[in-house]
C-alpha cells in the first residue's frame, strides 16, 4: 500500500468526491426510515460501485484501483459522517482478497467478513471448522449484512493452518439470523453453517494469517477513521445548535460552561485525527509495529466517540433524547463503531500485555 502522506491531494479529491455524493445520494431522513427489517438502500450501494470505491484497493493488474489506505480513509470518515449505510470497509477489503485469489464478483456484490482470529477483539467467538469432506460448520456472531451479503469470507482452522475461504451465505446450509439494534445503520446477523461447501479456497497457512493480520489492521485503522467522521459530525451540530438556541436572551454558545465543552470535543476529534493517521501510517508501511499503532488509534477513538456524543447530548439538552432530532442516531452509531474490531478495554488489555512481555526480555 502507498504511504499515508503520498498522494495527498488525490486523497483530498476523493474526500470532496465522497462528501458530495453522500450529500446528495444520501440524507438522515433516510435513515430516520429505517427500519430492522429495512430494505437495503441499493441506488447507493450502485452509486459507490460505479464510483470504483468497492474496488479501491484492488490492484491493477487484478481490475481495481490499486490505491491505498490513504485513499480509502476519506471515504470512510465521510461514510461515518454521513451515516451510510452498507458494508462498504467489509466489501473493500473483501474484493481485493478475491481478485488476488483470482475471483472477481460483479462490482455492486456484496461482500462481507467474517474472521474468526483473535486479532479481531472478539476471541470469544467460536471457531468455524473444516470437515473432513471440504464443508464448513460453526458459526459466527454479528457479521456485518451477512443477511444480504452474495460473499462472505470466513477464516477457518485445519490442524494448526489457518484457511481463508468464501462462502455463498444464500445456499443451503446457511442460516443468518438479523439481530435487532438499536443502530439503523449497522446491520448485523448471527451466521450458522452447517456442512457449506465454500466457493474456494483464497489463501492458506502462512500466507492466510498473513492476510488476516493485514485484513485486520487495515479494518481496524479504517472504522477507526469511520468513528472520527461520527465525531465531526456531532461537533458540528453541536456548535450550530449552540449558536442558534437562545437563553435569557442570548445564545447558548455565549455561556462559558458550553464552549468549554465544545472545546474539549474539537481537542478529542484532533487528536482522534492525528492517531487514525499515525495507525494509517503504519499500515501502509506494513511495518512490524503497525498492529500496535493500530489498536492504540482503535483504543482511543473508540472512547473518544463515546465521550464526543455524550457532550453533545448534554449541549443539545432535551431535544438530542428525541426521536425526530439526528443525534440519536450518531450516538448509537458511534458507540456500534466502538465495539466493533475491539473495545477500547480489549485493545489496550493486549497492549499491556505486550508491553509486560517486552518489560520482561
Amino acid at each position: 500500500m502507498t504511504s499515508m502522506f503520498d498522494n495527498s491531494a488525490l486523497a483530498g479529491d476523493i474526500a470532496d468526491a465522497a462528501h458530495s455524493f453522500f450529500a446528495a445520494a444520501w440524507t438522515t431522513d433516510r435513515v430516520h426510515a429505517l427500519e430492522n427489517a429495512m430494505p437495503f438502500p441499493a441506488d447507493v450501494w450502485e452509486g459507490t460501485a460505479e464510483l470504483g470505491w468497492h474496488d479501491l484497493l484492488t490492484p491493477e493488474s487484478h481490475g481495481g484501483a490499486g490505491l491505498g489506505i490513504a485513499e480509502a480513509s476519506p471515504i470512510l470518515e465521510a461514510a461515518g459522517y454521513h451515516l451510510h449505510v452498507g458494508p462498504l470497509l467489509e466489501t473493500m477489503l473483501g474484493r481485493r482478497l478475491l481478485a488476488l485469489a483470482g475471483t472477481e464478483p460483479t462490482a455492486a456484490a456484496i461482500v462481507t467478513l467474517a474472521l474468526d482470529d483473535a486479532d479481531t477483539g472478539n476471541p470469544s467467538v467460536p471457531d468455524l471448522t473444516l470437515r473432513r469432506d471440504g464443508a464448513i460448520s460453526g458459526d459466527k456472531k454479528a457479521v456485518p449484512f451477512a443477511d444480504i451479503a452474495e460473499i462472505v469470507i470466513v477464516s477457518v482452522r485445519e490442524g494448526d493452518a489457518t484457511l481463508l475461504l468464501a462462502v455463498d451465505p444464500r445456499t443451503g446450509g446457511v442460516t443468518t439470523h438479523t439481530l435487532r439494534s438499536a443502530d439503523r445503520v449497522m446491520r448485523v446477523a448471527d451466521l450458522d453453517l452447517n456442512g457449506v461447501l465454500p466457493l474456494g479456497v483464497l489463501a492458506a497457512g502462512p500466507e492466510a494469517e498473513g492476510a488476516v493480520r493485514e485484513l485486520t489492521d487495515t479494518a481496524t485503522a479504517l472504522v477507526s477513521r469511520r468513528a472520527l467522521g461520527v465525531m465531526e459530525m456531532l461537533l458540528e451540530l453541536s456548535v450550530t445548535y449552540a449558536q442558534q438556541r437562545h437563553q435569557f436572551g442570548r445564545p447558548i454558545g455565549s455561556f462559558q460552561a458550553v464552549q468549554h465543552r465544545l472545546a474539549d470535543m474539537a481537542a478529542v476529534v484532533v487528536a482522534s485525527r492525528s492517531v487514525c493517521r499515525a495507525a494509517e501510517a503504519a499500515v501502509a508501511a506494513s511495518g512490524g509495529d503497525s498492529g500496535s499503532r493500530v489498536r492504540v488509534a482503535k483504543a482511543y477513538v473508540s472512547r473518544a466517540v463515546r465521550s464526543v456524543a455524550e457532550h453533545a447530548l448534554q449541549i443539545h439538552g432535551g431535544i438530542g433524547f428525541t426521536d425526530e432530532h439526528s443525534l440519536h442516531l450518531y450516538y448509537k452509531h458511534g458507540l456500534s463503531l466502538a465495539s466493533i474490531w475491539g473495545t477500547a478495554d480489549e485493545h489496550e488489555e493486549y497492549l499491556a500485555s505486550l508491553a509486560i512481555t517486552r518489560a520482561a526480555r
